[in-house]
C-alpha cells in the first residue's frame, strides 16, 4: 500500500508492506489530528491497522487482526469506516464484521453479522450511511454461469436486511441499460 502526501508543489509517500495483495484501504478518522490511522486489508484475510504520529512521517504497524471464519480461499474485499472507533470488513464468501475499539485502545471484533442471503457469495463493497445506522453492501453471484448483483441495506442495530435492490444479469443486459456501479 502507498500513502500519498500531495502538497501544492511536490509530493511524499510511504509505503506498508504486506505479504499478499491488498484489496480494501481506508483511512480511520480519528479525533487525535495529531495520528492519522489507515486500515488495510486483503488476501490473506488479515486485517491490519497502521499509525502515523507526525503528520506522514512514517507509520507504524499498530494491529493485526485475523478476518473471522476465514478459509483458504477466501480474502478481504471491503472496508467500511465513518470514524477510528468501530470499522467494518468483508469477504469472498459472504461474511459481515464489525470491528471496535475496547478500553485498552485494540481492535477486537464486535459483531459477525450472519446473513443467509450472502453466504457463500463475494461482498463486492460496503458504504456506510453518514448517520452510521445503515450499511450497503453490494454482494456479486457467479453461481450458473450468470453474474448478478444484488445490493442489500443492512440495518447496524438489528443486524438484518432492509431492503434490497437487484441488479440485471451482465451477461443478458442489452447495452445502453442503466446499471448500479460502486461509486
Amino acid at each position: 500500500v502507498i500513502v500519498w502526501k500531495l502538497e501544492e508543489s511536490c509530493y511524499t509517500y510511504h509505503i506498508l508492506p504486506h505479504p499478499s495483495f491488498v484489496y480494501a484501504g481506508k483511512f480511520l478518522q480519528n479525533e487525535d489530528s495529531s495520528k492519522i490511522l489507515v486500515v488495510t486489508a486483503g488476501r490473506d484475510s488479515i486485517v491490519r491497522i497502521w499509525q502515523s504520529r507526525k503528520k506522514l512521517e512514517g507509520f507504524e504497524l499498530l494491529q493485526e487482526l485475523k478476518h473471522p471464519n476465514a478459509v483458504k480461499s477466501s480474502y478481504i474485499t471491503a472496508i467500511a469506516t465513518r470514524n477510528a472507533d468501530t470499522f467494518y470488513t468483508s469477504n469472498s464468501v459472504g461474511d459481515v464484521v464489525e470491528w471496535t475499539l475496547n478500553v485498552n485502545r485494540e481492535y477486537h471484533l464486535n459483531r459477525n453479522f450472519k446473513i443467509e442471503e450472502f453466504k457463500g457469495k463475494i461482498v463486492s463493497s460496503l458504504e456506510l450511511h453518514p448517520r452510521g445506522n445503515k450499511i450497503f453492501v453490494r454482494v456479486q453471484d457467479f453461481s450458473n454461469n450468470d453474474v448478478t448483483s444484488t445490493i442489500f441495506v443492512l440495518g447496524v442495530p438489528t443486524g438484518l436486511i432492509t431492503q434490497k435492490y437487484h441488479q440485471p444479469s451482465v451477461q443478458n443486459e442489452p447495452p445502453g441499460k442503466l446499471r448500479v456501479t460502486t461509486c
